[in-house]
């Protein structure tokens, strides 16, 4: 199973992000747009892991039940990877250092319960894949994305690859504090 966890938003974050990704959407005409049912931020990124051990990811995750909601806003638009950039992404200018703390306890538990993940990318940059492109992306004067909300559930996620793109299923999923 390829598995990973993300934050999920409240359904406030999601349509505000969502009305302001449409205004990107004519400026970006190339791109292929995320669904809205998989708009997210990666905590970690498991990838092929035995099912025996879901259980174990489950409790990793499951200290996120006294981790209080984040509060976020979105800032600008930025790129991904820094060389050959096919990726837009939205950072942010509130609630990124809390992702961060986070992100890190998340991985320390995993690791606690003997889950090795993907750290191959470095450190934690919290943001939201809005799009991709296939032909690469200009590094540019990007806009800011005025998008705010809560993040309020840490979601355990299966990906299946499909022919349109990524399918997930949620298998367990534990709400932030309030």
């Amino acid at each position: 199973m390829r598995i990973f966890i993300a934050l999920e938003f409240s359904g406030e974050f999601l349509e505000s992000l969502l009305n302001s990704v449409l205004s990107l959407k004519e400026k970006y005409p190339g791109v292929r747009w995320i669904p809205k049912e998989n708009l997210h931020i990666t905590m970690a990124f498991l990838g092929d892991t035995d099912p025996a051990l879901l259980p174990r990811v489950f409790e990793a995750a499951g200290f996120a039940s006294g981790f209080p909601a984040i509060h976020a806003k979105c800032g600008k638009i930025f790129t991904l990877p820094r060389s050959n950039p096919n990726v837009l992404a939205a950072g942010f200018d509130i609630g990124g250092d809390r992702m961060a703390v986070l992100a890190k306890t998340l991985g320390e538990n995993l690791e606690k319960n003997g889950i090795i993940f993907d750290k191959k990318h470095g450190s934690f940059l919290p943001h939201i894949t809005l799009a991709r492109s296939k032909t690469g992306l200009k590094k540019e004067n990007m806009p800011l994305i005025p998008a705010e909300g809560d993040l309020i559930r840490m979601t355990v996620f299966e990906s299946r690859l499909a022919a349109q793109g990524a399918v997930y299923s949620a298998l367990s999923s534990v709400p932030l504090k309030v």
